[in-house]
């Protein structure tokens, strides 16, 4: 049986804080951001994808502030890496 690919990233991105410790993300986010951005505070962030992959999920974190912009990360069983800052 093949997953229906788009309907479970709704369904994720629908649901991640049940399953995502909000401010945690949040700390990662603020942690990446003032790397780019000294003094630069992160007040909100949203997840915008969640794509499936071999290792874990893709997701994509957007967030807000002073600076807005979005970051790839990588979420496997065990950790968030960060991939990328996609700029803002």
């Amino acid at each position: 049986m093949q997953p229906q690919l788009n309907k479970l990233e709704k369904l994720l991105l629908t649901n991640w804080t049940n399953f995502i410790n909000y401010h945690q993300l949040l700390e990662f986010t603020n942690t990446i951001v003032t790397n780019v951005t000294p003094n630069c505070k992160i007040n909100k962030i949203k997840l915008s994808r969640f794509e499936m992959i071999n290792n874990g999920f893709i997701i994509w974190i957007e967030y807000y502030g002073p600076a807005n912009g979005t970051i790839e990360a990588l979420l496997t069983n065990e950790q968030l890496i960060f991939k990328q800052h996609l700029g803002s």
